[in-house]
C-alpha cells in the first residue's frame, strides 16, 4: 500500500521537481516546422503555469493529483519519434478511468489533448480539448489554453476565421494579462498573414493601450510592428 502523502509533501518536493524539470525541458525544446507554424512551443509554457497554479489548490484526490503532476513532468519529452511516449498516454488513461469524476480526471482530458497535439494527431487533440471544455471545470487558465490550442488546430487545418475566433475567446478567458495580450497578438499576426492589415493594426493598438507592459523581446516592438502595418496599409491602397 502506498504511503498517504500530506498536503505539505504534495506542495513541496513532487511539485517543485516537476516544475524544475518541465521548465528546463521547455527551455531546451526544439520545435518542428509544423509546431512552429501552429505556435506549439509558446503554448507549452502553459503546462508549466498549470503545475504551479494548481500546486497550491485543494485536492479532491491526492493520488490522482500526484499522477497528474507526473504526467506534466513527462509531457515535454513526448514526440512521435519517442516510443516511450505511449507510457504518458497510459497514465492519462488510468487517471481518467480509475479516478473518473474527480477534478484531476477532468483536467487529465486537457493534458490528453496536449499529448495528442505534440504527437501531431490534431483530430484527437481537438476532441479532447473540446471534451475538457464541455466538463465545465472552473479553470480559466486551462480553459483559455484549450481555446488557444483549438485555434492553432483550426489554423493548421486551414480554417483561419475559426482559428481567429478561438484566439479572441482565449484572450477573453485568460486570467493573466500576459496571456491575454499574447493571444491577441497571435490573432493580429493571423490577420496580417491574410493581408487584412487594418484589422491587424486595430488589434495591436488594443494591445498597446490595454497591455502596455507586453512586448515581444524588447520594449517598443509593438510600436515597430504597427509602423510596418501602416506602411503595408499605404502600399495596399496604392
Amino acid at each position: 500500500m502506498s504511503k498517504k502523502l500530506t498536503k505539505e509533501e504534495l506542495r513541496h518536493d513532487p511539485v517543485a521537481e516537476a516544475i524544475e524539470k518541465f521548465f528546463n525541458d521547455i527551455l531546451h525544446f526544439r520545435p518542428t516546422d509544423r509546431q512552429k507554424k501552429i505556435g506549439g512551443i509558446v503554448l507549452l509554457i502553459l503546462v508549466l503555469l498549470g503545475v504551479y497554479y494548481y500546486s497550491t489548490k485543494p485536492r479532491y484526490n491526492s493520488q490522482a493529483q500526484l499522477m497528474l503532476i507526473q504526467v506534466m513532468s513527462s509531457l515535454s519529452s513526448v514526440s512521435p519519434q519517442d516510443t516511450n511516449s505511449t507510457q504518458v498516454l497510459r497514465l492519462l488513461n488510468e487517471i481518467t478511468t480509475r479516478y473518473n469524476g474527480t477534478v484531476s480526471a477532468k483536467r487529465a482530458l486537457y493534458y490528453t489533448g496536449l499529448y495528442y497535439f505534440k504527437m501531431n494527431n490534431l483530430d484527437s487533440a481537438e476532441q479532447y480539448f473540446n471534451s475538457f471544455l464541455s466538463r465545465g471545470v472552473k479553470d480559466p487558465l486551462l480553459q483559455a489554453s484549450s481555446l488557444a490550442y483549438l485555434g492553432s488546430i483550426s489554423i493548421a487545418k486551414g480554417d483561419l476565421e475559426k482559428g481567429y475566433t478561438y484566439l479572441v475567446e482565449a484572450s477573453k478567458k485568460a486570467p493573466l494579462k500576459t496571456l491575454k495580450a499574447y493571444y491577441l497578438y497571435r490573432a493580429a499576426k493571423l490577420k496580417e498573414s491574410e493581408k487584412k492589415y487594418e484589422e491587424a493594426y486595430v488589434i495591436l493598438k488594443k494591445i498597446k493601450e490595454e497591455f502596455p507592459e507586453f512586448n515581444l523581446g524588447t520594449p517598443g516592438d509593438i510600436d515597430e510592428e504597427m509602423k510596418v502595418l501602416k506602411n503595408l496599409m499605404e502600399v495596399k491602397k496604392g
